[in-house]
């Protein structure tokens, strides 16, 4: 649905029970966001790991679900 959206620069998936599976691989990924300065971070899914990820990726604005302490 976003591919196409002229303001969309990039799409990036994470893949927690695949390639990013760990917690080596879920700090690599983390840092790999961080280093790279979005400035929106869109979260699919209603899991804590996800918004955990954005928050601790640094980007200031974080879309998703706001529910169970995750509005913050």
């Amino acid at each position: 649905m976003l591919e196409n959206f002229p303001y969309v620069d990039e799409i990036i998936e994470w893949d927690p029970k695949g390639r990013h599976r760990g917690l080596k691989s879920y700090l690599a990924f983390v840092r790999m966001l961080r280093q790279r300065s979005f400035d929106l971070g869109i979260a699919m899914t209603s899991s804590f790991s996800s918004a955990q990820l954005l928050f601790l990726a640094g980007i200031p604005v974080r879309v998703g679900y706001s529910r169970n302490c995750r509005g913050f």
